[in-house]
């Protein structure tokens, strides 16, 4: 989710919650702030995303990369969503070239 999507359900009884972007589940979710070119957890949430934003999406799949990696190839996979052949989703020419799918093995 962007930001500004977050608001919504936010009332003057509560704290205004300004993240950059936002994941979690029906149980709780994270708010990510952009800084120094990586978006960092900033606030934790025991609350269902689906009543925090208007157009919740599914997370298909998270990636990581070692940290003190000069590359910017994500190739550690940590999460795939059910149901979802990632050597098979049409992904923007952006995404390809930083994502290293070579040792994903479909379930």
């Amino acid at each position: 989710m962007k930001k500004g999507d977050f608001n919504v359900a936010y009332h003057k009884s509560r704290p205004k919650l300004s993240v950059d972007r936002l994941a979690g589940t029906t149980n709780y979710c994270l708010g990510f702030t952009f800084n120094n070119g990586y978006y960092m957890p900033s606030s934790c949430l025991l609350e269902d995303i689906r009543k925090l934003g208007n157009n919740p999406s599914r997370i298909l799949a998270i990636l990581s990369k070692k940290n003190e990696s000069t590359e910017m190839v994500y190739n550690t996979i940590r999460y795939v969503a059910k149901g979802v052949p990632l050597n098979k989703l049409e992904l923007p020419d952006k995404l390809k070239m930083i994502i290293d799918l070579k040792d994903y093995r479909e379930k």
